[in-house]
């Protein structure tokens, strides 16, 4: 994993804010939904330690937008 995007939009519904990630390499996309923008640090986290523990390799650039 060389670039992750994390990008943070307000939607509407039950959830506030989507979260998405973006793997700049692969381009895969994961979607959280959150109910309070404080969860972003705590998904942020969750979504590192995921990755770690699934491919062993740690974020080398990380870039935020809106959040």
């Amino acid at each position: 994993m060389d670039y992750i995007h994390y990008d943070l939009w307000m939607s509407k519904g039950e959830a506030q804010y989507l979260l998405i990630f973006i793997d700049d390499y692969s381009r895969q996309v994961w979607m959280h939904f959150l109910k309070r923008k404080s969860d972003v640090v705590i998904t942020f986290n969750k979504k590192k330690l995921l990755d770690i523990t699934l491919s062993g390799l740690h974020h080398n650039k990380i870039r935020l937008q809106n959040v």
